[in-house]
């Protein structure tokens, strides 16, 4: 959905321009005063500014879909058999309807990131970090704040990379710091009562 991106002041040896940041990066850069929290902080009707979904284009399918169920309901009353593609048909569309459900108030078709700007450049960031900054950057200068567990399958995918890059191997072309931050990794759920 565009995220948050980074644009830290550029020091003369620095490369990095813009990057995107995932939640635990900017925990850190707001937590260390790097970035102003107003500068991540989002109201209601902001997100609800970008949403680009027609509110007919959203009752249209809900007639679509409630015309077909009553359709297939009232042929099953009528003792008139159902083909197996019109099951699966039914299947799909309560899959869609909780997905839609939850995804109600989602922003749509969000391509322009929120900008935030930081207030000292990446070096001094990364010598305030101290030992934590020394691994190495991957995705992002920040990866040290990701707050990911590096799993054994995890670590050798990214060494492999390393290794790769180190010998100038390209098999796909890769851009470096990364233009979207990675949906694949879900943080862990503190653990307690709920």
């Amino acid at each position: 959905m565009g995220g948050f991106v980074l644009s830290p002041p550029l020091s003369p040896t620095e490369r990095w321009s813009k990057f995107p940041l995932d939640a635990n990066q900017i925990h850190y850069l707001v937590t260390n005063s790097y970035i102003p929290y107003s500068a991540v902080k989002i109201e209601l009707e902001e997100i609800k500014d970008k949403n680009k979904v027609d509110s007919l284009i959203r009752l249209i399918t809900i007639c679509q879909i409630l015309w077909y169920l009553v359709g297939a309901v009232g042929r099953a009353f009528q003792n008139i058999s159902i083909t197996i593609l019109e099951l699966s048909t039914i299947g799909f569309i309560f899959c869609s309807v909780s997905t839609y459900y939850f995804w109600f108030n989602q922003p749509m078709d969000v391509g322009k990131p929120l900008v935030a700007e930081a207030n000292t450049t990446i070096q001094e960031i990364l010598l305030g970090a101290g030992d934590l900054a020394r691994g190495p950057q991957i995705e992002t200068p920040f990866d040290f704040a990701t707050g990911r567990p590096d799993w054994s399958f995890s670590l050798g995918w990214k060494y492999c990379w390393l290794i790769m890059d180190t010998l100038r191997i390209r098999v796909a072309p890769r851009k470096w710091p990364i233009d979207k931050v990675p949906d694949d990794y879900f943080a862990p759920q503190p653990a307690g009562p709920m």
